[in-house]
């Protein structure tokens, strides 16, 4: 809900995939949220993207 109601808050959306990622098991979506933020976590997503199988450097460096 927090990231319908402020899109793109790192916060918003750093808590919502850490949702996805550890309790709900949904790495592609936690994927989408993380990147979707105003400042997305390297870190994070370097994670999920490794969890995925993804080359995490071609992920991080679809933001640039």
């Amino acid at each position: 809900r927090a990231c319908r109601l402020l899109p793109g808050d790192p916060r918003a959306h750093e808590a919502l995939a850490k949702d996805l990622e550890h309790r709900r098991r949904d790495l592609r979506q936690a994927l989408w949220v993380a990147l979707a933020s105003r400042d997305p976590c390297p870190r994070r997503i370097a994670r999920i993207a490794r969890k995925l199988g993804r080359p995490a450097a071609e992920v991080l460096a679809s933001l640039r």
